[in-house]
């Protein structure tokens, strides 16, 4: 009898299911607002790189910032990355077509409390680094074609896996 119970319940939560997306599929609106590309690059000041402090329960705290910049120490999980030197920036500036989309390499040093190592990141590249797996993510600005990026404004994303 309880076996039966839930397979009813079982049949009408999956018919519920497919009127509800059913449903879903015939409104007209998106389900998502495309964001328009901007045909420009706002490039920050060195100022703007700086965390905010942040009021917490009338204490002031550091924010702890999302991005690495060059020769200001990052910390993500237990590593500590220090990016000293742009060797390349050859991405395909956001204003031009281009054949090939092109890369950054950056070198920095990688350290932990007991050991420290130089490594060259690749955009979008992982590599094993003291047992963790560490991708150069994204970096930001990209340059217009018209505009150089001051190594200042660089903005580095790496993941931690």
């Amino acid at each position: 009898m309880k076996s039966a119970l839930y397979f009813g319940f079982l049949i009408t939560l999956l018919i519920l299911a497919a009127v509800l997306y059913e449903m879903s599929l015939s409104t007209n609106e998106p389900l998502r607002e495309e964001i328009p590309e901007t045909p420009f690059v706002v490039v920050p000041t060195p100022e703007t790189n700086l965390p905010e402090p942040v009021i917490v329960d009338s204490e002031i705290a550091t924010s702890v910032p999302k991005f690495a910049t060059l020769n200001v120490p990052y910390e993500i999980g237990n590593l500590t990355i220090i990016l000293s030197q742009i060797i390349e920036d050859s991405r395909c500036p956001s204003d031009v077509t281009c054949i090939q989309a092109g890369t950054v390499r950056v070198r920095g040093l990688v350290t932990t409390p007991l050991e420290s190592i130089e490594r060259t990141f690749v955009l979008g590249e992982a590599q094993i680094v003291f047992g963790e797996t560490l991708t150069l993510h994204n970096v930001l600005p990209r340059s217009l074609s018209t505009v150089t990026v001051p190594k200042g404004s660089y903005e580095f994303y790496f993941t931690l896996e």
